[in-house]
């Protein structure tokens, strides 16, 4: 039997996260598939349960393929994870846990379907040098708490992406993702929609608290508009009941929007993001690489969205 439970003290030392000195359990990959529910793949040959924290390290790809359950969990040094069907449920309810893509390394997340629910937060590229990637195309993805922000000490924060000398890259491609609080997009982070086929991108969607949106210099919004009427799945900042941030938006100095086409070019006045709050814009700017005389871009704070446009669709036409 090649059960251990490794204690590890700063093995999970994440910024806030509460898990400095836990006890963690390794997938170790010993199964003849690579399938979470598989007890072989884990060390002390068991399958997870809510009570354990994981940890997916090193050149893995673990699929989710049923309902499975763990306290908490991290992705890195170079693993994937694939979540397909059914339901991974990281469920420890508290606001200094978190779930970390990409710590002081590589990791990555694909969702195709079925449910993620993390009960605290989700940090995408973290810790030293971290590169953290999140790719959602169908199913849903769920962060149920918020928690003090790493990159913005006086705010909370449900995701974040991209924190310090760490690069993110938070992809929307379809589906659905619901926060319960905030998203903070640090100087190396990127948060990027594809398309019009997600469902719903909610901001503090989920139960109670406001969400907000800061996107810190060099953080960049990446839009992708398809050939649809609609061009693209605008996120919402969303206002629930007073308590938190009230749905406000701030774009520091230097933060980017990286707007192109996903196909064939379309002319057109695109809504990228609305919210329910007020927004301060100390200098958003077009990313490096935009054709500026192709694009136009405008915070309209009466209507409380922002928006993009062809330059041959003046954004004044839109009522």
């Amino acid at each position: 039997m090649k059960y251990q439970k490794t204690f590890v003290l700063g093995l999970l030392v994440l910024a806030g996260s509460g898990a400095e000195g836990a006890d963690v359990i390794n997938w170790d990959g010993g199964g003849a598939e690579p399938d979470f529910s598989i007890g072989a793949n884990w060390e002390g040959d068991a399958v997870p349960t809510s009570a354990d924290t994981i940890m997916i390290s090193g050149a893995y790809t673990v699929n989710v393929t049923s309902e499975v359950e763990c306290d908490r969990l991290s992705v890195e040094k170079g693993a994937v994870l694939n979540i397909s069907y059914g339901r991974l449920g990281s469920t420890v309810s508290g606001n200094t846990r978190t779930d970390s893509i990409g710590r002081n390394s590589v990791g990555t997340v694909y969702q195709s379907g079925g449910e993620y629910n993390v009960g605290h937060r989700m940090h995408v590229g973290c810790g030293n040098g971290g590169n953290g990637n999140y790719s959602i195309s169908g199913g849903q993805l769920v962060i149920s708490r918020g928690g003090r922000s790493v990159l913005v000490h006086d705010e909370s924060a449900s995701l974040e992406v991209g924190e310090g000398s760490s690069t993110g890259l938070f992809k929307v491609f379809g589906g659905s993702v619901v926060t319960r609080s905030g998203v903070v997009i640090g100087p190396k982070g990127t948060f990027s929609v594809q398309g019009s086929v997600a469902e719903t991108i909610g901001i503090g969607s989920d139960k109670s608290v406001d969400g907000h949106w800061i996107q810190q210099t060099g953080g960049t919004l990446q839009v992708a508009i398809d050939e649809t009427a609609r061009g693209v799945s605008k996120i919402l900042i969303d206002y629930v009941d007073g308590t938190g941030s009230n749905g406000d938006v701030i774009f520091e100095e230097g933060a980017l929007l990286d707007v192109s086409f996903l196909g064939e070019k379309k002319r057109g006045v695109y809504v990228v993001m609305e919210w329910e709050g007020t927004v301060t814009d100390k200098g958003l700017q077009f990313a490096p690489g935009v054709n500026t005389n192709e694009w136009d871009f405008e915070i309209d704070e009466v209507n409380k969205r922002l928006i993009v446009a062809t330059r041959e669709s003046p954004i004044g036409l839109i009522l």
